[in-house]
């Protein structure tokens, strides 16, 4: 069964509290909502009543907030209220609201992260934004539709575009902002004793699709490296995409944020007028980096990342078929990766 993750901020100022709330859906697909509402069991009451309803019925629901006190309103005021129900009169109607639809959904309170995740970032960006921008009025356009009873018939001759509408279209600037670049690069190296073998696993996150690539060679450890980030580049299509190298290879990712870029303005020199070492390499690399927008990020060797572990895999695996004298080029493609693992 598949799973949707609900990411929900608040934020209180003075009288005030900002909420921010992001559905993300199985296929990828994110829905957004803010709003402020005088408390903050207001606002999580609110949250909740603006996304529970895009959630089928009998769906998996991971609810997640970014502070203890969402995590008290699930875990201690939630089964209170399944209990005894609401004290509070004022609110008892969104309550029960509330409770009819987290009753048809199984749904697990989580502990806010130790360190932000992307969604988490953005929940908080339109908590904060909801609660810095409040308009003249009581009620967001937003906040029109909510788990109050139904509107009068004043209310329901407004038109109907200040619905907020339900969309199925995420932007390219959202993608980048909650997850990173579509398109993300592992590339891994080994050398022992001047063999090595050096891979890439090139993802694609929107349609979960991999090019895995490895081959084991004669070389420096760098010269391994450049081979698997320039494998990856040759892949792309079409110039002007954006792409994330991933390693676990500190030097390759300095080499990518800062040395290649020292070495081209000295003519292609190091400090003193030394030579570049793989400097044909190097070269096509900066090459490509003029033609893509490149983003660098170093990962540690013992992180759970799952693509930085596959491309480690995928290296000793080409090592040993170079040991044992076997084919050690591959390169194959998978459909469904993983990306959830991805870091």
């Amino acid at each position: 069964m598949d799973i949707f993750v609900l990411c929900i901020s608040v934020e209180s100022h003075e009288n005030n509290a900002g909420w921010g709330a992001l559905l993300i859906e199985p296929e990828g697909f994110i829905e957004e909502r803010h709003g402020h509402q005088p408390t903050t069991t207001q606002a999580i009451l609110h949250a909740l009543g603006q996304i529970l309803p895009m959630v089928p019925s009998g769906q998996r629901l991971a609810i997640r907030g970014t502070s203890p006190t969402i995590n008290h309103f699930g875990k201690v005021l939630v089964p209170q209220w399944k209990k005894s129900g609401c004290q509070n009169e004022q609110l008892s109607e969104e309550v029960s609201m509330v409770l009819r639809m987290l009753n048809k959904l199984e749904t697990v309170w989580m502990n806010a992260a130790r360190y932000p995740q992307p969604g988490d970032v953005r929940s908080g960006i339109l908590a904060r934004e909801a609660i810095m921008n409040l308009p003249t009025e009581s009620l967001t356009k937003q906040e029109v539709v909510s788990v109050h009873p139904p509107p009068t018939e004043k209310q329901e001759e407004a038109p109907t575009t200040d619905q907020p509408k339900r969309s199925k279209q995420i932007s390219a600037e959202q993608i980048e902002l909650l997850f990173g670049y579509r398109l993300m690069a592992y590339i891994n190296a080994v050398n022992q004793q001047n063999r090595g073998a050096w891979s890439c696993v090139l993802v694609d996150r929107k349609s979960k699709s991999a090019l895995l690539k490895s081959d084991a060679l004669f070389g420096s450890p760098m010269r391994l490296l450049l081979q698997g980030t320039l494998q990856a580049l040759r892949s792309l299509n079409r110039a002007g995409q954006k792409i994330e190298i991933r390693s676990s290879h500190r030097n390759l990712i300095q080499l990518g944020e800062n040395w290649i870029w020292d070495w081209h303005k000295r003519g292609w020199k190091k400090k003193g007028g030394k030579s570049i070492a793989n400097l044909p390499l190097v070269q096509e690399l900066h090459a490509h980096m003029q033609k893509h927008k490149v983003q660098w990020k170093f990962i540690p060797a013992n992180s759970d990342e799952y693509g930085i572990q596959h491309a480690r895999l995928l290296t000793q695996a080409a090592l040993k078929a170079l040991e044992c004298g076997e084919k050690t080029a591959i390169e194959s493609r998978q459909q469904n990766y993983p990306t959830y693992q991805l870091l």
